[in-house]
C-alpha cells in the first residue's frame, strides 16, 4: 500500500570517514540528509556548501550532488517519494539548506529508521506519517518569520499536565546539575510529598525514578549522535562519576553505556529498506579506510 503523502524508500544512519568521497550522481526520487557532525563539503547543483554539523540538505529529484568529508561526518540519510501534489510543490520550490541543530531532530530520523527495521504492521504508514511531519517542520524552519523552536524532550512524551511539563523543562535546563528531589520540588513550589503523590499518580514512580530516566534518555542521545567518551557523557547528563552512571544506567536499560554503544554502531552504515521494490546504489569511494 502506498502511503497518501509521502512513501519513505530507505534510511541509513550512516558515518563518512575521513577522506571519503559521495561521487556525483542524481536520482528521481527526493533526498534528505542531516549531518550530525563533523566536517566536509557538500556540493548541489554547482553549489558548496561547507559543512560543520547541525545542516540538513533537501536534494531534489534529479539534482546533482557530491560529497567530501574532512573529518569523520555522522549523518542521518532518507530517501523518499512525495505523493501528496501540494507538499511536492512546496519542497520543490523550497531552498536546499536548513540550518537545524535541535537535539530532537536526530530521535525523530531514528524513530523512522527504527520503524523500518522492526518492520511491524503498518510500518510503512507510520514511517510515512512521520517523514511528511519532518517536511513540514523543515518548510516551516526556513521560513523567516519562525523562532527557533525548543529542543524536544528526550524523555517520552507526558500527558498534558502542567507540574510534570515544569518539571521536564527544569531538568532539560540543569541536566549537567547533580539534582535532589527535594531542589526540584522547591524549584516547582510543592513540597517533597505532593510532588512524590503526583509523580506516583500521574506515573507511576518516583520523582527520582524520573530524574534517572531523563538523565539517561538524555545520555543515550549523546551515546548514539555524539562522540563524547563515556566519563564526558556522564557528567553532562549530571551523574556524580562513571561508577554512579553504569549503575544507573544498568537499572534503566538492563545493559552496561558501553553495551550500549556497541549495539547501536552496529546499525551504523546498515541499509534500512522501507520501500520493499526499492533498491539502493552505493556511490560512497572509500579513499582512505586507515582514518577517521
Amino acid at each position: 500500500m502506498f502511503p497518501a503523502g509521502v512513501d519513505v524508500l530507505w534510511i541509513s544512519r550512516y558515518d563518512y570517514r575521513k577522506g571519503w568521497v559521495l561521487r556525483p550522481h542524481h536520482h528521481e526520487y527526493f533526498q534528505i540528509i542531516h549531518f550530525l557532525n563533523g566536517r566536509g563539503s557538500f556540493r548541489l547543483c554547482g553549489r558548496e556548501y561547507l559543512l560543520r554539523g547541525g545542516e540538513t540538505l533537501l536534494i531534489k529529484p534529479g539534482e546533482l550532488h557530491e560529497l567530501r568529508a574532512d573529518s569523520l561526518i555522522c549523518t542521518f540519510d532518507v530517501k523518499f517519494e512525495v505523493a501528496d501534489p501540494r507538499l511536492r510543490k512546496l519542497l520543490e520550490d523550497a531552498g536546499n539548506l536548513a540550518e537545524w541543530r535541535e537535539p530532537g531532530l536526530a530521535a525523530r530520523f531514528e524513530r523512522i529508521r527504527h520503524e523500518g527495521e522492526k518492520k511491524r504492521p503498518y510500518y510503512r504508514e507510520v514511517c510515512g506519517s512521520l517523514m511528511q511531519e519532518m517536511l513540514y517542520l523543515y518548510l516551516r524552519r526556513r521560513h523567516p518569520d519562525t523562532e527557533l523552536s525548543a529542543a524536544a524532550p528526550v524523555s517520552d512524551v507526558l500527558p498534558h499536565d502542567d507540574l510534570l511539563l515544569k518539571a521536564n523543562s527544569f531538568l532539560r535546563a540543569n541536566m549537567g546539575r547533580q539534582l535532589t528531589v527535594r531542589q526540584i520540588a522547591r524549584e516547582l513550589g510543592c513540597s517533597d510529598r505532593s510532588l512524590r503523590t503526583h509523580f506516583q499518580r500521574s506515573l507511576g514512580i518516583s520523582p527520582l525514578e524520573h530524574l534517572h530516566a531523563f538523565r539517561i534518555g538524555y545520555a543515550k542521545s549523546l551515546i548514539e549522535f555524539s562522540h563524547y567518551s563515556l566519563k564526558e557523557i556522564a557528567g553532562l547528563s549530571g551523574f556524580q562519576n562513571v561508577q554512579h552512571f553504569n549503575r544507573v544506567f544498568r537499572g534503566v536499560a538492563k545493559c552496561t553505556p558501553a553495551a550500549w554503544r556497541d549495539e547501536y554502531l552496529r546499525g551504523v552504515r546498515k541499509d534500512i529498506v522501507i520501500n520493499p521494490t526499492f533498491s539502493n546504489q552505493n556511490w560512497t569511494t572509500r579513499t582512505d579506510l586507515s582514518q577517521g
